[in-house]
């Protein structure tokens, strides 16, 4: 008589859904890593406007000082 002997063994199919659940899982960290980078460059262009803008302003405020020649009142006179 002959005896049947199971092997534990990982079927085609098996591997097939274990590759599409982990491509699946690849794919959300990627959204989430992209979304991540695009908030931080808007974000860091922002502040790089600013910092440019504050830079014009300040720049403009004191060529406009010296151009009239303006005097600080103090509030008591």
């Amino acid at each position: 008589m002959r005896t049947i002997t199971y092997r534990s063994a990982v079927t085609l199919v098996e591997i097939l859904i274990a590759t599409s659940v982990f491509a699946l899982f690849m794919l959300s960290v990627f959204g989430v890593f992209e979304y991540s980078r695009a908030s931080f460059e808007t974000g860091s262009w922002r502040i790089q406007r600013q910092k440019h803008a504050q830079t014009f302003l300040l720049r403009l405020k004191d060529l406009l000082e010296r151009s009239n020649h303006a005097y600080t009142i103090a509030p008591n006179g």
